[in-house]
């Protein structure tokens, strides 16, 4: 192997070694590349520098994995090819969609969308990963780490990578696509939005361009947090740097987050929003968001707290209706849920429901209201959900009366306390 092939990219060296890249057309094609711009294989399947399934073959012979790619017909489909063996079908998008949706569920969407990392289906216990560059052994390792999943690597095409990313992961896309599609000098002006007490339709078409750019890039956010069943969004600022972390089953996942130029526009919609006071930026300001998506309706109780680089958000996900009638339906077993009731029943004492974030603690104790026919008041701190008989302000009416909450209630009446 001569000197000036040893310095190229892994992926270069075996295309030149099989003589599918000549020194020529590379020397050319690094002259049409920006100083100090590495060849790789993306860039050589992009510019249609080699075919697409050459590199991912030689990919796949070199680390003895196979390659996913795309079929070209009517209906494509994915299919999966070991060097030296015939393609096997793996299916078609819209049948893969799931599995795919699932496997990239539980990978950090910044991590993979920096470095070109798709989740594709789980078997056997091991996640599965289509890789653009296969042999970026780093990046496995730490999504292995991450994921705490066992990982198998599989090399992919440019066209699968982009179908997959465009067809069935968009909407994880689209704040990247709004993100890149204005200027440095993105100006957004924030409107506040009323129909029948919405704050904010996720689903409702806004124009294209730099002008909408901050209120598309809000809708999206939110839109992606309710379909991926987060409970809480986090907004928080850094010096050179911005995270937008979504907690979904008590985790935390990193999600693509917005340039730091646009972060403050973006905190100051949400406030509008929520009501709170924007011009106000060194006290911690609490809200509520009542956002429309498709037919269903969708409360957001908001909180910022002010930082050393700017104001951390956290918005909590309360979709309406979504109280159960029955304990069973939140997993309580019948004997367990017999039990719970005719502890809410008793004309005195006092239960503790415990558990981390997001665990159900507001949803168990509301789900319990729902069987108990008798008056009762609740006490939230915050207050989380509101019903025809319940005030926002009970807490400061029996804090005037009383300094026992328990005590200004005769038997007959439950008092549920929560605190968040």
């Amino acid at each position: 192997m001569s000197p000036s092939i040893a310095q190229e990219a892994l992926i270069t060296r075996l295309l030149m070694e099989s003589g599918e890249l000549t020194a020529d057309a590379l020397e050319d094609f690094k002259g049409t590349l920006a100083p100090g711009m590495v060849v790789d294989g993306r860039l050589l399947m992009a510019e249609k520098v080699v075919d697409e399934r050459t590199v991912a073959r030689r990919y796949a012979e070199h680390l003895g994995i196979s390659y996913l790619d795309l079929t070209v017909e009517e209906q494509p489909r994915i299919t999966e090819t070991y060097p030296g063996d015939e393609p096997r079908v793996l299916g078609t998008l819209a049948e893969m969609g799931d599995e795919v949706r699932a496997a990239s569920a539980v990978l950090p969407e910044k991590v993979c969308i920096d470095r070109r990392v798709l989740g594709v289906f789980r078997r056997d216990g091991g996640l599965h990963v289509a890789l653009i560059n296969p042999a970026d052994f780093r990046t496995i390792e730490e999504l292995r780490m991450l994921s705490g999943t066992p990982l198998v690597a599989h090399a992919v095409t440019l066209s699968l990578y982009d179908a997959i990313s465009r067809e069935i992961l968009g909407s994880n896309s689209k704040v990247r696509e709004i993100i890149l599609e204005a200027g440095d000098d993105a100006e957004a002006s924030a409107v506040k939005e009323r129909d029948e007490g919405v704050d904010v339709d996720v689903k409702r078409a806004l124009p294209d361009g730099k002008d909408s750019q901050v209120l598309r890039i809000v809708n999206m956010l939110l839109l992606q947090a309710i379909e991926e069943g987060a409970s809480d969004i986090h907004l928080e600022p850094y010096e050179k740097t911005v995270r937008v972390r979504f907690r979904v089953d008590g985790h935390l996942r990193e999600v693509t987050p917005p340039p730091p130029w646009i972060f403050s526009q973006i905190v100051s919609r949400l406030k509008i929003l929520a009501k709170m006071d924007i011009a106000e930026r060194r006290k911690p300001q609490d809200g509520g968001i009542t956002l429309k998506d498709g037919d269903s309706r969708v409360d957001l109780r908001a909180s910022t707290v002010p930082t050393v680089y700017g104001e951390k958000m956290v918005l909590r996900v309360l979709e309406k209706g979504n109280i159960p009638e029955r304990l069973e339906l939140l997993g309580f077993s019948e004997a367990q849920a017999s039990a719970f009731m005719e502890a809410g029943r008793s004309h005195h004492g006092l239960m503790f429901v415990t558990g981390p974030t997001g665990s159900g603690k507001s949803t168990t104790l509301y789900t319990c209201l729902n069987s108990l026919w008798i008056k009762s008041w609740t006490r939230n701190s915050p207050v989380e959900r509101v019903r025809p008989w319940q005030w926002a302000d009970a807490a400061r009416r029996s804090k005037r009366r009383s300094s026992s909450p328990l005590s200004t209630f005769p038997a007959h009446r439950v008092t549920l306390s929560t605190t968040a």
